[in-house]
């Protein structure tokens, strides 16, 4: 297991030392890239701050919460290796997050010949495709690195070719960019915890000329009057309490939160509703901020989809030497139906013609199939 020595002994490495990391994933030679300092870092950062955590979670969640089916492109219904796919795109769909997060993302697959097949009654039969995966598993991201299209392990820092026993992609990491901000947040939040113990006072030993011994014993008492609230000194040694001003301690709190504010921009888009504009109304700049994060969303989308599709591309190609499925997510939470239909209706007025599909798309309803029973008035579709 790797082990990132600039935190065996402190929370988080010192800036000169994030900064020397951060550089390892930028190197122009694909043998000086080092990622593992970086992904080390993050993990920390998920583990000391549990807003953080939070944040990666609520993206994850933005994305797992569409729903998807897998299409036949030919007959655009279902596709019928559906019950035999899904549970490997089950698996993907809970460790994508790491994807966006880390910047990458690989699985181990070992192909095997199918023995049996799902039939439409659910039970299982002695024919079916020629391969199914017979192992799916997620590689340890402190084990490989990526360096464009390249793949490399660590172990041995060899080129591995691409092929279908793997499957893997990179992209920017969007932990990349809150690290710093991690890093001086950690720090404002402890001199804040520092200021608090302080407000109570400064203890101040005042030595009017007391012999050695007199100063030795008042500075040990001074280390232990908070807890036996009494000390013992000499006429030469005076304690005074000094207090503090409170509202001096505000800067630390405007630090946190602007670099929380940071960290929230650079995962989900937007700070939050306490961050409006001073011109214009709330409802406009919540509207604003929810496109912002939709368009995050609809980014990790994209990868997702990318994803998927190099799986089911193997899987085609093995059993039909033809793509014949494709991985689709469901929109229609996101969009507005009853809006849609009117903007369908204007559309065939026109008289133009269209793709099927399509339309049926914008109304969140599947193309009926020939041995489906339909409900149609006159005029439609």
């Amino acid at each position: 297991m790797y082990s990132y020595s600039a935190l065996n002994s402190q929370t988080y490495p010192s800036p000169e030392q994030l900064l020397k990391s951060l550089r390892k994933l930028k190197s122009d030679l694909p043998e000086n890239v080092d990622d593992r300092p970086f992904i080390a870092t993050a993990e920390r950062a998920k583990m000391v701050n549990s807003r953080l955590a939070g944040l990666i979670r609520k993206r994850k969640t933005a994305i797992n919460a569409f729903g998807w089916k897998i299409i036949d492109i030919k007959t655009a219904q279902e596709s019928e290796d559906m019950l035999i796919i899904e549970q490997f795109i089950k698996i993907i769909l809970e460790h994508f997050w790491e994807l966006p997060a880390f910047g990458k993302l690989a699985f181990d697959i070992k192909w095997g010949d199918a023995r049996w097949n799902i039939l439409q009654n659910g039970q299982l039969g002695a024919v079916g495709h020629n391969q199914i995966p017979v192992s799916f598993k997620k590689r340890d991201k402190y084990n490989y690195k990526c360096y464009g299209e390249d793949f490399y392990e660590y172990d041995t820092n060899r080129l591995i070719k691409q092929d279908d026993s793997i499957i893997i992609m990179s992209t920017d990491a969007y932990l990349f960019e809150i690290l710093f901000s991690e890093l001086y947040r950690h720090d404002a939040t402890n001199e804040a915890g520092n200021f608090i113990r302080k407000l109570k006072g400064l203890l101040q030993v005042i030595d009017k000329g007391g012999t050695p011994e007199d100063r030795t014993i008042a500075e040990q008492a001074a280390e232990q009057v908070v807890k036996n609230n009494y000390v013992s000194t000499s006429d030469m040694i005076e304690f005074k309490l000094n207090q503090l001003t409170a509202t001096s301690g505000s800067i630390f709190k405007e630090l946190i939160e602007m670099y929380n504010n940071d960290e929230t921009i650079a995962i989900l888009g937007q700070a939050n509703t306490t961050q409006l504009p001073d011109y214009g109304g709330s409802r406009a700049a919540l509207q604003v901020q929810n496109l912002v994060t939709a368009d995050i969303t609809y980014s990790d989308m994209g990868l997702l989809e990318t994803f998927v599709s190099k799986f089911l591309a193997i899987y085609d190609m093995r059993n039909y030497s033809e793509i014949r499925n494709k991985f689709v997510l469901n929109l229609t939470e996101e969009q507005d139906i009853e809006k849609n239909a009117l903007a369908v209706n204007d559309m065939l007025n026109t008289t133009l013609p269209f793709v099927k599909s399509e339309i049926y798309g914008m109304l969140g309803m599947t193309p009926p199939a020939e041995s489906d029973e339909i409900v149609q008035i006159e005029k439609g579709i």
